[in-house]
């Protein structure tokens, strides 16, 4: 018999946060509800691996998988190819599960028979203390997935979510593999194609505020250079889905969202200290893209005031002179 839910946790460089991450998933009261835990290896140089073993070897439900690097989205691929649950949950390894509190969302799913539920994540800084509440819900409607985002709008992250697997292998939905911001184009297309979609106010999960991420470093050379292509990538996927969208509002919802990722693009382009012959090649990129001119604004003053004055091409190429 299959698992009700499976965890996916893929694993690089987290030796300190992993013991926490797989504690926390399997000190719960599961009481009838079934689990498996897939953990994917990608080529982690510390000794992440060896102590997802020492887990599985306790544990029956715990899978380890190792394979060469391919990111974030690439070892979430991995784990979805090899998950019998009907319903997936994307936990990074520095996050953690409160205890019994996801089992309530796990029945709301399959009750309900969602495609995808999204709810609220707490965030705690590196001495765990609580920072904040981060993708405020409330309790839906169950909507189909353009509904859904009309009404309600979705996030980017894959954390906050549980998807039923049936679903997002029907329909072949992948993250790009080594790939900054791989959750966005995920998503969505997810929401895109999804039938039935709920909301809820809980907070089940808590997300560790890493200091050192790859996320929280300041990008130089040519990590900022790969950031910014895989930025545009990300961004022209999006853009690429909002163009088949038949609902006006939710349509809306994505254009909105590609002209804050391009506005944001564009910000970093003309603030970093790539060439000027790098800077010109990142903005021909987006034009190629049709990214740029931007075409819509997203309803934040300072971003669309940034949209407005940087859509003058004029002040783009002297911006890009000046800056350095």
């Amino acid at each position: 018999m299959n698992p009700v839910l499976s965890f996916i946790v893929p694993i690089y460089n987290v030796e300190r946060f992993l013991p926490k991450c797989l504690h926390s998933i399997i000190d719960n009261d599961w009481n009838e509800i079934t689990y498996e835990i897939i953990i994917v290896d990608d080529a982690s140089p510390d000794r992440s691996v060896e102590i997802a073993k020492e887990f599985a070897e306790k544990h029956e439900n715990i899978t380890v998988i190792s394979q060469e690097n391919k990111g974030l989205g690439g070892a979430r691929n991995t784990g979805i190819t090899k998950a019998k649950g009907d319903y997936l949950f994307f936990l990074d390894s520095d996050d953690f599960l409160k205890p019994n509190e996801i089992q309530e969302l796990i029945k709301i799913a399959t009750n309900n028979n969602l495609d995808l539920l999204e709810f609220g994540a707490d965030r705690v800084d590196q001495h765990y203390r609580f920072i904040d509440q981060v993708f405020k819900k409330e309790n839906s409607l169950i909507l189909d997935g353009l509904s859904y985002i009309a009404k309600y709008n979705f996030d980017n992250s894959a954390c906050n979510k549980l998807y039923k697997r049936s679903f997002i292998v029907e329909n072949e939905i992948v993250f790009f593999e080594n790939t900054y911001i791989e959750d966005a184009p995920f998503n969505a297309e997810a929401f895109s194609k999804a039938q039935r979609v709920q909301s809820v106010p809980n907070t089940p999960i808590i997300f560790y505020q890493n200091q050192n991420s790859i996320t929280r470093k300041k990008r130089t050379g040519e990590n900022l250079k790969k950031f910014v292509a895989d930025s545009i990538r990300v961004t022209n996927q999006i853009n690429l889905i909002a163009t088949v969208v038949d609902k006006p509002d939710a349509k809306m919802v994505f254009q909105k969202r590609v002209a804050l990722f391009t506005s944001g693009i564009l910000l970093m382009i003309i603030r970093s200290n790539l060439s000027k012959t790098e800077k010109k090649a990142f903005v021909k990129e987006l034009k190629n893209n049709d990214l740029y001119p931007i075409s819509k604004f997203t309803d934040i003053l300072q971003r669309d005031l940034f949209i407005s004055i940087f859509n003058i091409k004029f002040i783009l190429q002297l911006s890009l002179k000046i800056f350095k």
